[in-house]
């Protein structure tokens, strides 16, 4: 009866004193399982907009001017810590949880990968795409340049012996009857051997041995060793023979390469007088000149060169030095005297060759500057004394370089005009070595090459006058010395029928 009396007295103490506001509860010594179910509202934290300089760890504050979602900080080893909200989930399905670099941030697969988490795949190695074709066994993965992609690719073939290897299952090994086989060994060879394989080396007495036909041991014959005549029958070693049943020759007697190649015979019709040791004559359809300047006057006119070129103008011819590839040089040079001065060179005088003919010029030379007052032409000139001195005569086919000009010109003029003016595209280079060629490809073309490069053509009316070899170097309105160094000359004409 008591205890019921007390407890009801302490209930009605109790909620007087929290009614009189003069009573504060401890709710950690004095609260026991609270339940905030059924409260109108609730505020756990403190709040505020700047958080408290000290906390305690387990103390938690909401920070009212926070970005909605990070207003809850707790106190950890005495430091208020934000906390950072997971971002929503709808709409990102397929995503992985990652980071942006600042907060969690939902993100789709991506890079060599695609799908989703439960259905990912490797769509591509180091961002090139994988081939939609599935592997067998045995494939391996190949990249295919052509198709841009990965791809699953059967197995080689297998090995493929080449030349001189024979390949048995997967075994490689040198195919006997391909390989020469060598052996060594004192004296003379025995045993069988394979003919055309198999070659032998007496170390004592330095004899080689082949094998023959019907695998018999041959010995080759070595310096100093003598046959006769009549012991040599097949092969080229049976040249002396010459295919005539010869068994011996007259000294002083002619002797020719059969018309196949393969042996001497008796050269008496081709050497004109029963075979003796008169030369043969030339082929009379053809006709050849050149010079490399290694011999000659280089200052007397109708002296320079093995050919006796002629020189013209107030120009001087030098010598130089030769050089490395290029043996015999003639300087021409316009000298400083006087403006338009040339030095010319030439061959034939008034006579030269018809044009008609099928001819094959060469030169090489190089001119020794590049500027505007250097004149240079090399090839061929009408053949009239007048035109020699001229830096630019009315008829004639020939390389230039104008004063303006900065590449080399294929020129063909005739009567004074200019029929033809190509520019080959060759760049005017000083000390730069030019190999001019210069043909007549059929009756109606002409062919010119710069530097071994692409033939020109062109089926330009030429004039009716002989050509002859001809090279002037003019200095033009200025009183400059301007050289040009000449190393060779050759001229062809064939087709001849005389």
């Amino acid at each position: 009866m008591s205890y019921k009396k007390w407890t009801g007295l302490s209930i009605t103490v109790a909620a007087f004193a929290l009614a009189s506001g003069q009573t504060t509860v401890n709710l950690k010594s004095q609260g026991r399982n609270v339940d905030f179910a059924g409260a109108s509202l609730t505020k756990p934290f403190r709040m505020g907009t700047v958080l408290p300089a000290g906390c305690a760890d387990g103390e938690m504050f909401f920070k009212a001017n926070a970005v909605a979602g990070q207003n809850v900080y707790a106190c950890l080893n005495g430091a208020w810590v934000g906390s950072t909200p997971m971002p929503p989930a709808a709409g990102e399905g397929g995503k992985v949880l990652g980071s942006d670099g600042t907060q969690p941030a939902w993100q789709a697969l991506g890079g060599d990968v695609a799908g989703t988490p439960g259905t990912m795949a490797v769509r591509a190695l180091r961002g090139k795409s994988l081939g939609t074709v599935d592997p067998v066994d045995g494939d391996w993965l190949r990249w295919n340049g052509v198709a841009g992609e990965w791809q699953a690719t059967p197995p080689e073939s297998g090995l493929v012996a080449g030349n001189g290897l024979r390949l048995t299952g997967t075994t490689l090994a040198v195919e006997d009857a391909v390989v020469p086989l060598y052996t060594t060994g004192q004296g003379a060879p025995s045993g069988a051997c394979t003919a055309g394989r198999d070659f032998y080396t007496d170390t004592a007495g330095s004899g080689l041995w082949t094998c023959g036909s019907g695998g018999a041991w041959r010995q080759a014959s070595l310096a100093g060793h003598v046959h006769g005549t009549e012991q040599i029958t097949s092969g080229l070693m049976a040249l002396p023979r010459g295919g005539t049943n010869q068994g011996s020759w007259t000294a002083g007697r002619c002797v020719q390469v059969s018309a196949d190649g393969t042996r001497l015979e008796s050269a008496a019709a081709a050497c004109g007088n029963g075979g003796d040791s008169s030369p043969a004559l030339p082929d009379i359809s053809k006709a050849l000149i050149w010079d490399d300047f290694l011999s000659g006057d280089k200052s007397t006119t109708a002296s320079i060169g093995t050919l006796g070129w002629q020189q013209q103008g107030v120009g001087t011819f030098t010598e130089l030095t030769s050089e490395t590839n290029h043996p015999g040089l003639i300087r021409m040079d316009s000298t400083t005297s006087a403006t338009n001065n040339t030095a010319t060179l030439h061959l034939m005088r008034t006579v030269g060759f018809q044009r008609s003919e099928m001819f094959d010029l060469t030169w090489i030379f190089r001119v020794n500057q590049a500027d505007t007052s250097m004149v240079a032409r090399v090839g061929l000139l009408g053949a009239a004394t007048s035109a020699y001195n001229q830096p630019r005569p009315s008829d004639g086919i020939w390389l230039e370089k104008s004063a303006s000009d900065t590449t080399w010109f294929w020129t063909i003029r005739s009567g004074g005009t200019d029929v033809q003016r190509i520019d080959t595209g060759v760049a005017v280079m000083a000390a730069g070595w030019v190999k001019l060629r210069l043909r007549r490809v059929d009756s109606s073309t002409l062919g010119l090459t710069v530097n071994n490069g692409v033939e020109l053509t062109s089926a330009a009316a030429l004039p009716a006058s002989p050509c002859t070899p001809w090279a002037v170097v003019h200095n033009g309105n200025t009183a400059n010395s301007r050289t040009m160094d000449v190393d060779y000359f050759s001229l062809t004409l064939t087709g001849l029928v005389r």
